[in-house]
């Protein structure tokens, strides 16, 4: 399509030819050698000159001895005095046209045709400076073609050309973005048209004699300025009192907005950041005395941000009741700009979590003030209701496991926040033990209604397995407020159910897993063996795993198949899927953990009890595509894992005739008792036989061998002797499409170079603007097929049982899925230069995207 100023020549072109015949077209200046190329009149031949007027004249003589008038043009890139009248002949049969000819028509000068062209397109001083710029050999007649596309009251000239576009927004965003087009700036001295663009939107002032990359920093200086006194709220603090920013409303909204627009562009981010933080230096914002209120709106500066962060955190720490207001600050700001910095977003969940743990901890003490003091209410406070207690103990698992994750330097504010919130964490748990404890022996040991450990097989499993394949999984301490969560992860895939039981005392794994089995409601607690327990049902003593993988064989008469949790992860091979598909009791045990979590190395115990959940998650749905009807998850007991004891904490046991002790219980005969223990015989807690037990009121620990200063079982409290039982069947998952979807996975181009990797995952329907169904999702860094990685926080949706990350459609358009940032942090060192990013159906475990190479540049030390 041919441009507007190129038409417009062509058209007097053409009328010069319809009125004279022959034109004779003389363009010293050259600026039209290409145009001619494709200049094409309908029966009007070209003859252009090649260096030789005699091969010329020899060309064109056919022409001017024709009877009739020819249609020709002549065209030659020389000045006409250069020809010596070697074309006199032609021009005296038709026009001669060249740059100044009179009359007007006549004049090709590349000046005069383009104002002519562009008249009432532009106005005079745009004209006026496209002329100098044309005279000045800055822009060619294919330059002016591109001009002439801009719309009504768009910037054209210089600028257009250099940004390709005509909108100041724009070419504003694009000079702030990098040093592209600097050099196409000083080819053309545009300078001074993009300094009077900048005045005229945005209020920066010119200044003489300045090299673009100085223009190019004070227009950041001062849309970061406008923007971020604008957004401050209250007094401007004197020491920016003097700093001069768009005054007049249409520009201030225009700085604000070129900001905004900069934040948002992900293609943008790093030239974005690295331009704040040098502003932000500049400005020596550190130096200033903000508040909370102040800066709570600010985005403009990571040092703003992070200065909100601190302040958060300290006010989290000093305050005398929880304030939801700063925990919702925390929350709101995992999805902000900078959150996108994974650093950021990690730092700000864990302050969110670590608010929501202070935030239980006062309601559950203000509520187990009102509460009846019975063991029942108490019992069903804490499992049941819209905010059960136990929130708060889900709550402090999370923000330790946030806390495990972070990679970073921990400043003062975020490490008193974290002790307070275990502080309070450890006064609410204790005054909700004390109460529940005292309560329960009042009403001897009994709560009605609820399940038994010892009944959970004749109650649940034996009509399941009557029904068709059960599985029974077995975990190790599976604390009830767990197996809530997890249910959570998987309730859009099967049908839940989830009852509280009361484990058997002592809560320990020899008592609890071994009442598991069929028959145990008539079973005794012995002493087996020196500081051992073992429980024996009809005559048969059960010690470990294998006694009790034996008795359910030989009780159950069933077809049975038992692995542990490695042996369906990641997904089990062949011969074990055989043998699930071909049994009809399914007996799937966890690693026993309690020795882990007993020893010294409470980072490692935090570790495996975090992973948990996810490795249940993905065993679970493994038995599911083999087939199995019904799964069963209960636990052996649950545990306390809070603080680290200290020794005004640990108190003597009983003594005399001791069959075990643990940290939280005592097992014997004899020996003493005393105030800071409850003791009682295990006959009064359902058990045959004549042994007692003793435990702390509270959180305090016996002294024993054991080394652990945090992980604690074997007691009476909730958090120890509640258990769950999960009842799941699979449901019909309906299928999804994912070839109507496109996915956009975006980590703006860089590499792997610390252990936190950010990317934002997007989604939007391909062909229509139905509404599309959330997905769960999973995102994973491979190297050679293994994953090296694992989601710690996501600006929303995401589990902290499983990693995984639920998505939502937007509001207004729900044929798009809302855009997510998600950090992963590096769980294994890469070997190799590369890596690959995956995303996921968590559901399906299939590929959504293609998966993207990512370099690494991680420094190993």
């Amino acid at each position: 399509m041919i441009g507007k100023v190129s038409g417009y020549l062509r058209s007097i072109i053409k009328r010069q030819v319809d009125d004279k015949g022959i034109v004779v077209w003389y363009d010293p200046e050259g600026h039209y050698q290409q145009f001619v190329k494709s200049l094409d009149l309908p029966g009007t031949p070209l003859v252009k000159y090649y260096g030789s007027f005699f091969a010329l004249r020899h060309r064109i003589d056919p022409f001017l001895s024709l009877s009739d008038p020819p249609r020709l043009i002549v065209y030659v890139p020389l000045d006409r005095s250069q020809t010596h009248d070697a074309l006199v002949e032609a021009e005296a049969a038709g026009v001669i046209i060249f740059p100044g000819a009179q009359p007007r028509p006549r004049n090709t000068r590349l000046s005069v045709v383009a104002k002519a062209a562009l008249r009432g397109k532009m106005g005079d001083q745009e004209l006026t400076q496209i002329e100098k710029q044309i005279d000045s050999g800055k822009l060619s007649l294919a330059d002016l073609d591109r001009m002439a596309d801009g719309g009504p009251g768009s910037s054209r000239g210089l600028l257009s050309l250099i940004f390709g576009t005509s909108s100041p927004h724009d070419v504003a965003l694009r000079f702030l973005s990098g040093e592209q087009y600097d050099e196409e700036i000083l080819k053309k001295e545009a300078l001074p048209e993009l300094a009077s663009l900048l005045l005229s939107e945005f209020e920066l002032a010119a200044q003489e004699c300045e090299s673009a990359k100085d223009l190019k920093e004070r227009l950041a200086r001062h849309i970061l300025t406008t923007d971020f006194l604008k957004a401050l709220q209250g007094n401007t603090p004197q020491q920016l009192a003097s700093l001069k920013i768009a005054s007049e409303p249409a520009a201030r909204k225009a700085c604000i907005g070129l900001a905004k627009a900069w934040r948002l562009r992900r293609d943008l981010r790093d030239s974005y950041v690295a331009a704040s933080n040098q502003v932000s230096a500049n400005l020596s914002l550190s130096k200033l005395s903000l508040n909370t209120d102040q800066i709570l709106n600010v985005e403009t500066f990571l040092e703003t941000e992070q200065a909100l962060q601190s302040m958060v955190e300290d006010a989290l720490a000093r305050a005398q009741e929880a304030r939801a207001d700063l925990v919702e600050i925390a929350e709101q700001h995992q999805s902000g700009f900078w959150s996108e910095q994974p650093v950021v977003q990690a730092r700000w969940s864990t302050i969110s979590v670590a608010g929501q743990v202070l935030l239980e901890a006062d309601r559950v003490e203000k509520e187990l003030r009102l509460c009846q003091e019975s063991a029942k209410s108490i019992f069903a406070a804490y499992v049941a209701g819209e905010r059960p207690w136990l929130l708060l103990d889900s709550s402090y698992r999370n923000m330790e496991k946030r806390f495990n994750n972070l990679d970073l330097e921990i400043g003062d504010n975020l490490e008193h926040l974290i002790i307070r919130a275990r502080q309070r964490y450890m006064e609410a748990t204790s005054k909700m033990l004390e109460c529940f404890l005292h309560s329960y022996q009042q009403v001897g040991f009994q709560i009605p209604g609820v399940l038994r450990q010892t009944e959970i097989f004749e109650s649940q499993v034996k009509p399941a397995l009557a029904e068709g394949k059960t599985a029974y999984l077995w975990a190790d301490a599976l604390r009830f407020e767990m197996a809530r969560e997890l249910l959570q992860t998987l309730n859009s895939e099967f049908q839940g159910e989830l009852k509280p039981g009361i484990a058997s005392a002592p809560t320990i794994t020899e008592i609890g897993m071994a009442c598991l089995l069929p028959g145990a409601s008539s079973c005794q607690v012995i002493k087996a063996s020196e500081g051992k327990l073992a429980l024996q049902i009809d005559g048969t003593i059960i010690r470990d795993r294998a006694d009790r993988v034996r008795f359910l064989r030989d009780k159950t008469g069933a077809k049975l198949f038992e692995g542990d949790l490695d042996s369906l992860l990641p997904r089990p091979v062949r011969a074990v899927s055989k043998a699930i598909m071909d049994a009809d009791l399914i007996l799937i045990t966890s690693q026993e953990i309690d020795n882990l979590c007993e020893s010294d190395n409470i980072s490692l115990a935090r570790t495996f009890m975090n992973d948990l959940l996810s490795r249940l998650q993905k065993a679970i749905r493994n038995l599911s595509r083999l087939g199995v009807k019904k799964i069963i998850v209960t636990a052996d007991h649950g545990y306390l894992f809070g603080e680290e004891l200290g020794v005004d904490m640990s108190i003597d046991p009983p003594g005399g005739d001791t069959a075990d002790l643990h940290r939280r219980v005592w097992i014997g005969r004899g020996g003493s008792s005393g105030p800071a223990y409850l003791r009682a015989r295990l006959s009064d807690l359902g058990q045959v036989g004549d042994l007692e037990m003793a435990t702390p009121w509270g959180l305090a620990c016996f002294r024993a061998k054991s080394k652990s200063k945090a992980y604690f079982h074997g007691g009476l409290s909730p958090q120890e002797l509640i258990i769950p039982v999960l009842t799941l069947m699979p449901m019909a998952i309906e299928k999804k499409s994912s070839g109507d979807i496109i996915w956009s996975v975006d980590y703006g181009g860089r590499n792997l170079s610390t252990r936190f990797f950010s990317v934002n995952i997007s989604a939007k329907t391909g062909h229509s603007l139905s509404c599309i169904e959330p997905y769960r999702i999973r995102l994973e860094l491979r190297e050679h097929g293994v994953c090296i990685s694992k989601a710690i926080s996501a600006s929303y949706g995401f589990e902290d049982a499983t990693g995984e990350i639920q998505m939502k459609n937007e509001e207004k358009e729900p044929w798009t899925m809302e855009p997510n940032t998600i950090t992963l942090q590096i769980t294994k060192d890469p070997s190799e230069k590369k890596v690959s990013l995956h995303l996921l159906d968590a559901l399906k475990d299939l590929e959504l995207a293609t998966a993207k190479s990512i370099d690494v540049s991680i420094q190993k030390y």
